[in-house]
């Protein structure tokens, strides 16, 4: 099971410590989860720059690319690595699971033949704007969690839109999302997105840049609920509703 995926499924499905003096158990305190997404220009030194990061992702258009990474890789051994592949070339898959690939993230446009279950994490990279027909299918895939794409927080600039189509899409699935932030947003942003129903954050940043965005993380406050409840959960379908009619007028006859 994927390490990362663990922690992202904790995140997204956690319930808030209760109040009161008297615990009955021990909760650990919720914390949006931050990805580091690596370009060639970190592999030297990947152990120093992800300080503070919760997972990494290396980007690569096409599998051959994985061999760039082969020294970041042998010193990632405490933080979960993932790949996201920007194409749908998947050459080079193999070699990343023998070295100890964590998830990968993938367009809706791979092949399905790419990816069987015996692969680690499975994150799907979903367009915010998609149809509302299309990103209901997304709970019945066997995939773990999406990251939304298309709508990435550029700067320290997050639009009221940014959190209706997170909201959106966190209303219509129950699958963990992330979306790609730039380094210079602010906490009072991140606080926005995690509250709008995102579990995790993408963003390439240097260490420093890196390391200061884990403790302004670390300072936010957990949302009351990651997940608001459902219209189509509580609201009974037409023709459930006519059957108990129905049922209890027989019985009072």
């Amino acid at each position: 099971m994927s390490r990362f995926i663990d922690k992202l499924k904790q995140v997204s499905q956690a319930e808030p410590q209760p109040m009161g003096f008297k615990k009955e158990k021990e909760f650990s305190k919720q914390r949006l989860l931050l990805v580091a997404r690596l370009s060639r220009i970190d592999i030297d030194n990947p152990a120093g720059h992800l300080t503070g990061a919760d997972a990494a992702l290396l980007t690569i258009k096409k599998g051959s690319e994985i061999n760039a990474f082969e020294k970041a890789i042998g010193l990632m051994k405490n933080v979960p690595w993932g790949i996201w592949f920007e194409g749908t070339s998947h050459g080079g898959m193999k070699q990343a699971m023998e070295a100890g690939c964590d998830f990968i993230a993938f367009p809706p446009e791979m092949p399905l033949e790419a990816i069987d279950d015996g692969e680690p994490g499975k994150v799907l990279l979903v367009e915010a704007s998609l149809e509302a027909s299309l990103l209901r299918t997304i709970d019945e895939l066997p995939v773990d969690a999406v990251i939304i794409t298309g709508e990435q927080v550029a700067g320290e600039t997050l639009s009221w839109r940014h959190l209706m189509l997170f909201r959106r899409l966190a209303d219509i699935s129950n699958k963990p999302l992330l979306t790609s932030v730039s380094s210079a947003i602010t906490g009072d942003g991140l606080q926005a997105i995690w509250e709008a129903g995102v579990s995790g954050v993408i963003v390439e940043a240097t260490a420093d840049e890196l390391n200061k965005l884990s403790k302004v993380i670390d300072g936010l406050t957990p949302p009351s609920k990651h997940r608001r409840i459902k219209m189509r959960a509580i609201v009974p379908k037409l023709g459930e509703e006519a059957a108990r009619i129905a049922d209890e007028e027989e019985e009072d006859f």
